[in-house]
């Protein structure tokens, strides 16, 4: 009499190790130890570094490894601003670097946020001034001060022409960027309620690039 053979069993499935068993620190434990091991404000641990490098500073200088006479320590930069207040010069110092930075903020934020408009807004603008602006961003400001100098001379005009040049790229970057990111369900709306192109700029795409371009300003 034939006998039929058994199914084979199944394998019973391996028991699947717990969650962060492979893992040697978990993610819980990782982070209470970086919150525990200096029970103080983020604010004051933040603070701690460019303190710490001021201590350094003062130290290396004071013990002579450090030529002050190249680099002061900031107890000596402390004491020359202080002196400047006495006398009445730092305050008219002050002003005058004023002046010039916020001049050369005016010429290059204008500057950018109107070929970003250009390059935003208008496909010949965009290939003539955003490839050009890519490039230009590129250039370290202070590798142009040799030419700058030939161009403007010795005196206020070439350091206006650093602020702008160094605050017109960023402001570009992000005005354009703003522009092209402005969600198109909204212009479509704008359309659709009877705006012109004239309306579509100034209600709907112009507000919607005012973030990221006024970021780009204030990081400057």
């Amino acid at each position: 009499m034939a006998t039929t053979a058994a199914p084979p069993a199944e394998a019973e499935p391996a028991a699947r190790p717990p969650q962060g068993a492979g893992r040697l620190i978990d993610a819980s434990t990782l982070s209470r130890a970086r919150r525990d091991w200096l029970p103080l404000p983020r604010w004051l641990r933040r603070l701690a570094g460019p303190v710490l490098v001021v201590a350094v500073w003062q130290l290396l200088g004071a013990l002579g490894e450090i030529n002050q006479q190249i680099l002061a320590t900031p107890s000596q930069v402390l004491s020359a601003g202080w002196q400047l207040t006495r006398d009445g010069e730092l305050e008219s110092n002050l002003l005058a670097s004023l002046q010039r930075v916020g001049f050369g903020l005016l010429i290059g934020v204008g500057a950018g946020v109107l070929l970003a408009v250009l390059a935003g807004l208008f496909r010949l603008g965009e290939d003539l001034v955003d490839s050009t602006m890519q490039i230009v961003r590129s250039l370290p400001v202070l590798g142009l001060l040799p030419l700058v100098i030939i161009w403007f001379g010795v005196g206020e005009a070439p350091k206006i022409a650093l602020v702008a040049f160094a605050s017109a790229c960023p402001v570009y970057i992000n005005t354009y960027a703003g522009i092209r990111g402005v969600d198109s369900r909204l212009v479509e709306s704008g359309r659709v309620v009877g705006l012109g192109r004239l309306g579509l700029i100034r209600q709907v795409i112009m507000p919607g690039a005012v973030p990221a371009s006024w970021s780009a300003c204030v990081s400057r």
